[in-house]
């Protein structure tokens, strides 16, 4: 419609929960599709970027949880 803005078709957010239904605020994640990767970290929602596409595809998304060593504590053998 003339002198209306350009609106994608497809647009997309995920919020990421604890079981308990809490928001994950502030964790890292990816969001894959087929010509990108995008990173974020979730807001105090636990939501995600909007993701905006001309068309529909597939997308999957990646936690980065933080990586612990497994080394025994200080003082163990």
């Amino acid at each position: 419609m003339k002198g209306m803005p350009a609106v994608e078709r497809y647009d997309e957010q995920f919020q990421f929960l604890f079981p308990d239904g809490k928001p994950m605020h502030s964790i890292a994640y990816i969001i894959h599709n087929k010509d990108e990767v995008i990173s974020g970290i979730t807001t105090t929602k636990g939501l995600s970027h909007r993701i905006h596409a001309e068309k529909q595809q597939e997308l999957k998304t990646e936690l980065q949880w933080a990586d612990f060593d497994s080394a025994p504590p200080f003082g163990d053998a």
